[in-house]
């Protein structure tokens, strides 16, 4: 989903996904890792979105990944298959070679409503798959993100 203005900055970028069986451990709520996953699959979202490629042509089309430099999670509230998610990503810091989002969780359904259950402080940075090195932010991702509004193009 595209991001929306909101004060000078864009919007959070929405990723929706459902909640499935194959997601839950035995106490049927969602299993740890998945949380883990859920967040990886939103910022890839954001990354296809806002660059034009995902992760997948980004390596094989240009040699360069985005790994995760960290992932802080907070767990908040379960989540069960009668849920549906709402994955806020929110860009908040791009430095040399990286890119900080702000990611928030939301389950959704018609027993309890929306409701915030999971939080996560993370970090990709950029990195040249053949050296295996952190390399600059590309000017082009770069102009993207000004035009996006994600950056000012005084930070770019």
């Amino acid at each position: 989903m595209k991001s929306v203005e909101n004060g000078g900055r864009p919007a959070p970028f929405i990723y929706r996904r459902t909640v499935t069986w194959g997601d839950t451990d035995p106490g049927s709520i969602v299993f740890t890792g998945r949380y883990l996953e859920y967040t990886v699959d939103a910022v890839e979202a954001w990354v296809t979105e806002t660059f034009g490629r995902n992760w997948f042509a980004m390596k094989h089309d240009q040699e360069l990944g985005t790994p995760f430099r960290f992932a802080n999670l907070d767990f908040i509230d379960q989540i069960s298959p009668r849920d549906s998610l709402e994955i806020e990503v929110l860009m908040v810091k791009a430095g040399t070679t990286s890119l900080r989002f702000d990611i928030k969780g939301f389950a959704l359904s018609k027993e309890r409503g929306r409701r915030l259950c999971f939080t996560v402080d993370a970090m990709t940075v950029f990195l040249d798959t053949v050296t295996m090195k952190k390399t600059p932010i590309p000017d082009e991702y770069r102009e993207k993100l000004v035009r996006a509004g994600w950056v000012q193009s005084s930070e770019a």
